[in-house]
């Protein structure tokens, strides 16, 4: 035997071994394989699920934009049958329910927007079209914060807070709040000076807590105008009663101008002559500016659409402007949940 050759038992030793090593190698490019491919197939079905949702919500948000079309044609409808009145005898306010579509639903609630306190309009623009405080709509804000039980301290304060939000100086109101009172603060930001678009921009501002605010919330809104608040006493619920309180003054109790609301008749009332002649107004001196913010007509409309689509779930909230009836618009719309 050459003394260079392998003996047959270490030849058979070394090519089992490399057999081995091969398979120890395809094994494990297998296993690379297999985890690599269950990975791909994770993420192309977590593609799929993605473009699905993708999908299910983007076709919600148009079954609600689409809720949002019909309410306005359904307003225009009932500025057709009555141009100068609006009563909840009227189509649009029965134009709300659920209605049933294919995989799903879409709930839709339209009511009265301009039946609130319009935050915005504790400023008025002066002569140099710059906004400042408005007295009389603090005012009326005051005697709403009492009528709905917030301290008159607190009151001042928030209103105070309120108006520094918007107006366009730097300088405080009395117990109002501007930069210096936000900017030492963590995080630090300043007063936009400028209307408030959503009220639940007013959790921003200094004295206005968690309960303050839901407090307040039923009872303003934030319309693009700085316009006292209209109210329309032909669409106004009896649970609504302290806007007229707010209006006429604490000698008119929420619980009498409930009884009034409850009182009137299906149509409405039929002129406003025979609103102010109720025998609940006899003894109340009311003055003149309260009675002209008292309408039978409304200008805004408040639009609430949840739409159930498959797995998609969306709300949308709309503001709608009808104070033309030649022209009803969207104003403003909000996705999600309101705060």
């Amino acid at each position: 035997m050459s003394p260079f050759k392998k003996p047959p038992s270490m030849q058979q030793n070394t090519e089992s071994k490399d057999r081995g090593a091969v398979l120890i190698t395809v094994l494990l490019i297998v296993a690379v394989m297999a985890a690599v491919a269950v990975s791909l197939i994770d993420d192309i079905r977590f593609g799929i699920r993605r473009a699905s949702n993708v999908s299910l919500t983007s076709q919600a948000n148009w079954y609600a934009l689409g809720a949002e079309t019909l309410a306005i044609g359904v307003i225009g409808q009932s500025r057709q049958l009555s141009p100068e009145k609006t009563t909840l005898a009227q189509p649009w306010a029965a134009n709300g329910g659920v209605f049933p579509i294919e995989n799903g639903s879409i709930a839709t609630q339209l009511s009265d927007g301009s039946n609130c306190f319009n935050i915005n309009s504790l400023v008025e623009k002066n002569d140099n079209s710059e906004y400042e405080a408005n007295t009389e709509a603090q005012k009326q804000l005051r005697t709403l914060l009492e009528v709905t039980g917030i301290a008159q301290g607190n009151s001042e304060a928030i209103i105070g807070a309120i108006t520094d939000w918007i107006d366009s100086d730097s300088r405080p109101v009395s117990r109002g709040a501007e930069d210096f009172e936000y900017t030492a603060g963590e995080p630090a930001y300043r007063t936009p000076n400028t209307l408030i678009a959503d009220v639940s921009e007013l959790r921003s501002i200094k004295g206005i807590d968690l309960e303050t605010y839901l407090t307040l919330k039923p009872w303003v809104c934030a319309l693009p105008a700085v316009a006292l608040s209209e109210i329309n006493i032909n669409t106004l619920r009896p649970d609504q009663a302290p806007l007229l309180s707010m209006l006429v003054g604490t000698a008119l109790k929420a619980k009498t101008a409930s009884e009034v609301l409850n009182n009137r008749p299906i149509e409405g009332f039929e002129s406003m002559e025979v609103f102010w002649s109720t025998k609940e107004f006899e003894d109340i001196e009311i003055e003149q500016g309260a009675r002209d913010q008292v309408k039978e007509k409304t200008t805004f409309f408040n639009l609430t659409t949840t739409v159930n689509y498959g797995d998609a779930y969306v709300t949308m909230t709309s503001l709608i402007d009808a104070s033309k009836n030649d022209k009803i618009y969207v104003v403003s719309r909000q996705f999600g949940e309101e705060i």
